[in-house]
């Protein structure tokens, strides 16, 4: 008997620095099937090797979308990796006109543990500036809010994204 084709989804994190996006896309990335992880970070690094804000965020974002768009028409499933600190960002990372449903999903770390996290790499008042930029998050898609304090907590957010989202898990963490 055939299966029916799995839903193909356009995840996107969105969270401070340091708040666990990479890491939790990346554990989804090693758990699931027919999943691939974009970040911006990377396209960023890749052509400029700057950091945030880089000579051309509208670069940056549009090869982003095209990447995913081309994958999304293939098939697969996106999760896509940014601080996306603004609404207007998140609707653009998140709207898509191919046949895709889109999820937005909010990491959240405390705050202590932020700051704490942004020290170890020499960045100590990095949550304190981007208080300035950021926006609550509001989106007319789901929207998923998920804690990533701890090792536990980003596996239980990798379970319940899976869950949520009836992914389907690859053949190495399925056993």
């Amino acid at each position: 008997m055939k299966r029916p084709l799995d839903r193909v989804w356009n995840i996107v994190l969105t969270g401070y620095p340091r708040s666990g996006k990479t890491v939790l896309a990346r554990r989804l990335v090693s758990s699931v099937r027919n999943i691939v992880r974009l970040s911006t970070e990377d396209v960023r690094h890749m052509l400029f090797h700057e950091p945030y804000p880089s000579r051309d965020e509208e670069l940056v974002l549009k090869l982003t979308l095209l990447m995913r768009d081309c994958l999304l028409r293939m098939g697969t499933t996106v999760v896509i990796d940014s601080t996306a600190h603004t609404n207007r960002l998140r609707t653009r990372l998140l709207t898509t006109a191919e046949k895709a449903s889109s999820v937005l999903v909010v990491v959240d770390a405390d705050r202590n543990l932020l700051t704490k996290r942004g020290s170890a790499v020499g960045r100590p008042c990095i949550t304190v500036r981007w208080d300035r930029f950021w926006e609550k998050p509001k989106t007319k898609h789901k929207m998923i809010r998920v804690k990533s304090n701890t090792h536990s907590d980003l596996e239980i957010a990798v379970n319940k994204l899976i869950r949520r989202l009836k992914l389907r898990r690859s053949m190495k963490t399925a056993q």
